[in-house]
């Protein structure tokens, strides 16, 4: 009932802290059946309610979700990477550390 009750807080965006929760497990996996396409819908909604980790999880879970799609190929046209990377600056600007450790290796 808990599970059932976080979901639907989740998906009417009343909730952020149960749309970060789902995203978190279903992005690291500490669910039996996870989903990259989940991670990042319930990641997307605490990204934009401003979480700094959400926004860091989010922008890895694109890059997860892009890698699942494609099968680890490059496709002409589509990349996650811009998207990624504007999650990760708003994470590094909402003060996550590791976010601007990331993006200073990255040299941007």
């Amino acid at each position: 009932a808990h599970r059932r009750a976080s979901v639907a807080f989740a998906l009417d965006d009343t909730n952020c802290v149960a749309a970060r929760v789902l995203g978190f497990l279903h992005h690291y996996e500490y669910i039996q059946e996870p989903s990259p396409y989940l991670a990042c819908y319930y990641l997307n909604i605490a990204a934009n309610k401003d979480d700094d980790n959400a926004c860091y999880c989010y922008s890895s879970a694109l890059a997860k979700l892009s890698e699942h799609l494609n099968n680890n190929q490059e496709i002409h046209g589509f990349h996650t990477q811009p998207s990624a990377f504007f999650w990760l600056r708003k994470s590094r600007d909402l003060g996550h550390n590791h976010a601007r450790e990331m993006l200073e290796m990255c040299d941007f």
